[in-house]
């Protein structure tokens, strides 16, 4: 049996050659954005929070969601902007009390439409579908300039700052990001069918180079 498993294990495991074989260079290996659906958003908005700006943190809470490095810019753009609130969504580890619970996707809609600027400040991401949906939808977006964030940056609306940024810096680009508020993009979303259309035009590529 283990000379059975190591046989399986050097026929799938070998080192990979194939981006050179085929012509395919590393350098130009493409990605998709991940396909996803026009967010609903309801003309009674039942989200009855303020803010001048009304700034929105997402995501799971934990350390590496980077919600810390939002608050921590807080009192610095307080100091421009007194009116400044900032709303954390999310539910995890560091939970206290959740302001829209699960199964309330259209409140959760709705808050991000009523936003000034959305802000994820992780240390990593893949490619999270809710900032193209808060884009879509008009709203600036703030993200770290780290993994698949770093790429969401050609998005309009979408802004970068660095990881380590200080407070001060965060709180700048939030402020900028709040002048720039506009009209929904819905242009701006992949379906997944874009997303399959995109994946099957590669593979067609890729067996035409080896052919």
């Amino acid at each position: 049996m283990g000379g059975a498993i190591h046989e399986d294990h050097e026929r799938w495991c070998a080192p990979w050659s194939g981006p050179t074989a085929l012509d395919f260079p590393m350098a130009s290996s493409p990605s998709f954005q991940n396909g996803s659906e026009a967010v609903p958003v309801s003309p009674k908005p039942s989200c009855n929070l303020r803010g001048d700006p009304l700034i929105l943190s997402l995501g799971r809470l934990e350390r590496y969601k980077g919600h810390h490095r939002v608050i921590r810019a807080m009192s610095a753009l307080a100091r421009r902007a007194p009116g400044a609130h900032l709303a954390v969504v999310g539910t995890g580890p560091y939970e206290h009390r959740s302001l829209v619970q699960d199964g309330q996707r259209s409140e959760l809609d709705d808050l991000v439409s009523k936003s000034d600027v959305v802000a994820l400040l992780s240390e990593y991401e893949a490619h999270p579908v809710a900032v193209m949906e808060a884009a879509a939808l008009g709203v600036p977006v703030v993200v770290a300039d780290t993994s698949g964030l770093s790429a969401l940056s050609r998005i309009p609306l979408v802004s970068t700052v660095p990881l380590d940024a200080s407070p001060q810096a965060i709180a700048t680009a939030l402020c900028y990001g709040r002048k720039r508020k506009a009209q929904p993009y819905p242009s701006l979303l992949s379906s997944w069918d874009d997303c399959v259309d995109q994946l099957l035009t590669t593979y067609e590529r890729t067996l035409l180079c080896a052919s």
